[in-house]
């Protein structure tokens, strides 16, 4: 979701946010959701020093 594809620009942050709470249970396990939302700021950090090295 924070990768561009080919087909398809990478979505607003907020928005994978909301996607995978929506998505919980449906297409996402319950527990790797609740686990990369305590997690968000690192994954954002991680996210962001990625884009850098590109």
């Amino acid at each position: 979701m924070f990768s561009k594809r080919p087909y398809k620009d990478p979505m607003p942050k907020e928005k994978i946010q909301e996607e995978l709470i929506k998505q919980k249970g449906l297409q996402f396990d319950p527990k790797l959701v609740d686990c990369a939302l305590e997690i968000w700021d690192k994954i954002l950090k991680i996210e962001k020093e990625s884009n850098l090295l590109t």
